[in-house]
């Protein structure tokens, strides 16, 4: 999956999670997730498992802690993606 790709998808799990946004707000690589993007502790969890089902990645706590921005959020599932799938087929 091509890297824009993967952002618009993304973009399209975070829109239940967006609130409060100014008119005219620009997504960006340094956007924050929690801030920014009006995502509390709580959406992290749900967004991680939106993440887990869509892109049948397993997302570890460490990855939770490391997904600060937009940019951040990208690079983890891309990186998670390229690893496999979760479980891995010989787990089916």
């Amino acid at each position: 999956m091509e890297t824009d790709q993967l952002r618009g998808e993304l973009l399209v799990l975070l829109q239940p999670f967006m609130r409060d946004l100014p008119e005219g707000f620009a997504l960006t690589d340094s956007t924050l997730l929690v801030g920014e993007l009006g995502i509390d502790s709580a959406d992290v969890l749900d967004l991680v498992l939106c993440l887990e089902e869509r892109f049948s990645i397993r997302v570890r706590e460490k990855h939770i802690d490391a997904m600060r921005t937009f940019g951040d959020l990208v690079s983890i599932v891309k990186d998670l993606r390229a690893s496999g799938p979760y479980p891995p087929p010989s787990k089916l």
